[in-house]
């Protein structure tokens, strides 16, 4: 079907977070719900350094349902990229509580990883070393940086509810870990005071989130209080390291990154949770940017940030959801302006979320996107 599709290109999901999914296509009609974790089958040895054990995700009964896909792909000459999230993921941070991110209020949350835990390092190496044994094209990671405490996924808590949460400071400012593995880094790293970035951080938000003022923007609260910038300086360190490890693990298998964390879609925006164009730099192979808009400016926004900021090979992520792409006609416009632009390939997502006409859709453009 993909073949016929003119789809040279698949992404398939090797580890991922929990979700809740209304597949058109499906017969019959309904959603789908599935825990998260791995979608193949781990090989223990690989996760020997590691405490952490790596969930398996039944599919319709399938305990390993990446590596059937995988090889039918490229029995037909379709090129396979495994796709890893990261740090967020409700199933794989409640089973391992001792490792998830803890605010500077103490609080907990069930649904992200802290990668200052060097065991939480070691078991996204773990799962990077695994994957690379495949005849996969590449690696893509999401999610490499420090998560944001309210992008939770399932969990136990029912409805979210933020709103005095309004913009990227407050996010980041809530969101800043201060768990034993960011103390006993921050220690051992010698780059950060932790107890009295933790004192700034809280006064900051006591300052600004019990208020209807808007805070002041993020990198203005960096320039102001010098024990923020060793802060994320101290952020960036830990994701380097992070980095540096899944490319010695990967061997000759590609690491691509999607460039979406810290709120920011663009290399000189990701800051926040520690990624930063040096870190990418030297240990990612190939980047995606995220285009999940029809909107010209902001694509030609992201594309040449990241064309300014990176020497890596360019792709694009582009979107067929309803509420971005109206008709057939929007859709191959965008994909001509698009592959003008880059130098890669242009990737639409999700496949479970399109309807039969989309992939009609896909396949009929005149500059092929991959999926």
């Amino acid at each position: 079907t993909l073949t016929d599709a003119d789809i040279d290109h698949l992404k398939v999901a090797a580890h991922y977070h929990s979700v809740r999914t209304f597949d058109p296509k499906a017969d019959p009609l309904g959603f789908d719900t599935f825990p998260g974790g791995c979608l193949f089958d781990p090989d223990e040895e690989c996760f020997d350094r590691t405490p952490i054990e790596p969930p398996r995700n039944e599919i319709d009964g399938r305990s390993d349902p990446f590596t059937p896909v995988v090889d039918a792909a490229r029995r037909s000459d379709v090129a396979v990229d495994a796709w890893l999230v990261c740090f967020h993921g409700t199933r794989l941070a409640s089973r391992w509580p001792e490792y998830q991110v803890e605010d500077a209020f103490g609080d907990a949350h069930d649904h992200a990883l802290c990668p200052s835990h060097s065991e939480v390092r070691q078991y996204f190496a773990s799962l990077v070393r695994n994957l690379a044994r495949y005849d996969l094209n590449r690696i893509d990671l999401e999610s490499i940086g420090f998560p944001s405490v309210v992008h939770g996924h399932g969990g136990s808590f029912g409805h979210h509810k933020d709103h005095v949460i309004m913009n990227r400071a407050d996010e980041f400012l809530v969101s800043q870990c201060f768990c034993d593995g960011c103390r006993r880094e921050a220690r051992n790293r010698n780059i950060v005071d932790l107890e009295a970035a933790e004192e700034v951080v809280k006064r900051l938000c006591e300052r600004y989130l019990t208020v209807a003022d808007e805070t002041p923007p993020l990198a203005q609260l960096v320039a102001e209080h010098s024990l923020l910038e060793e802060l994320f300086a101290f952020r960036a360190a830990i994701v380097s390291d992070l980095l540096e490890e899944l490319a010695a693990v990967s061997g000759k298998t590609r690491l691509a990154y999607y460039i979406a964390d810290g709120g920011g879609y663009t290399p000189p925006n990701l800051w926040p949770a520690g990624v930063t164009p040096d870190n990418l730099e030297a240990s990612v192979d190939d980047v995606t940017a995220l285009c999940y808009t029809s909107d010209l400016d902001t694509i030609d926004k992201r594309l040449t940030a990241c064309q300014d900021s990176l020497s890596h090979p360019l792709d694009a992520g582009l979107t067929l959801d309803p509420s971005v792409i109206d008709d057939r006609e929007q859709w191959e416009q965008l994909v001509d302006y698009v592959s003008d632009r880059i130098d890669g390939d242009i990737f639409v997502y999700n496949h479970s979320l399109l309807t039969d006409s989309q992939l009609e859709w896909v396949s009929g453009a005149e500059s092929k996107p991959d999926t």
